[in-house]
């Protein structure tokens, strides 16, 4: 058997400055062996990593206020990737976050690889495509069922005219606590966000996103709408650096308050 010689992303390692609380923490690597098969057909993946939704990332440019769609999932485990022709594609067995006591062997590791997911992306002339979905488990509240599905499906698309990005999304979440009735849940987003390259040298940046959440009611939850607008202006310093200013705007129409966010940072990556 014949090992790939190359490690494209051999190890990769993130730090996240400053957290909620003001503690530095690092996230460990994870290691992607490419070539398992050839021609990039697929690779594995292993570690922990951030399964992002298609052309939308927690870690996006000029980004602050976080998003009400499910955007970048944290993983634990592995994954496998590849490429062919205008197919993207990968499918993962991650850590799950259920917490259950019994058997020490279900606080393992690799007692834990419960949770799976998909993800495609297809190129159209230029124009890109993408879904996901995630089979989460998680536990339920009913003694005599022992857990509860997370179904989570996702498209989106990134559409590029010109200067200009285009990036419709639309997430549902079902959330199914069988048999008992009243507990099941839908939660739809819908999300419209577009990026624009100023100036000659395209080093100034406008982005402006609107979101739409929409929450079903149950037998122990009312119905929720919520709704956010945002707008960021940046400036790229040089290659790898960035000057932002953000303002944002949340609310819903149950009689909820309507906040805004004015936020500034400054990006710098090597």
């Amino acid at each position: 058997m014949n090992l790939p010689t190359r490690f494209p992303e051999d190890p990769h390692f993130k730090c996240d400055v400053p957290t909620n609380d003001g503690i530095l923490i690092a996230n460990p690597a994870f290691v992607q062996l490419d070539d398992v098969v050839k021609r990039g057909a697929m690779n594995l993946k292993a570690g922990e990593f951030m399964v992002e939704a298609p052309y939308l990332s927690d870690s996006r440019p000029a980004r602050l206020q976080n998003y009400l769609s499910q955007v970048s999932l944290p993983a634990r485990g592995l994954e496998l990737n590849g490429s062919a022709a205008a197919w993207t594609y990968g499918t993962g067995l991650v850590d799950s976050q259920r917490r259950r006591g019994g058997a020490e062997a279900e606080t393992r590791w690799l007692g834990r690889l419960e949770d799976s997911y998909l993800w495609l992306i297809r190129d159209l002339h230029g124009q890109r495509i993408g879904a996901r979905m995630l089979f989460d488990r998680q536990d339920s509240n009913l003694p005599f069922h022992s857990w509860l599905q997370h179904l989570q499906a996702q498209a989106s698309a990134l559409l590029d005219v010109g200067r200009v990005e285009v990036v419709p999304a639309y997430t549902l979440d079902r959330f199914d606590d069988r048999p008992a009735a009243g507990l099941h849940q839908r939660r739809q987003t819908a999300l419209l966000e577009g990026r624009a390259l100023l100036g000659a040298e395209r080093r100034w940046v406008v982005t402006m996103r609107a979101e739409h959440e929409y929450v079903t009611r149950t037998a122990f939850s009312r119905e929720e709408d919520h709704h956010q607008e945002a707008f960021e202006f940046g400036y790229d310093l040089r290659p790898n650096a960035e000057l932002a200013v953000e303002w944002a705007n949340a609310g819903d129409n149950i009689h909820g308050a309507q906040v805004d966010h004015v936020n500034a940072y400054v990006r710098f990556g090597y």
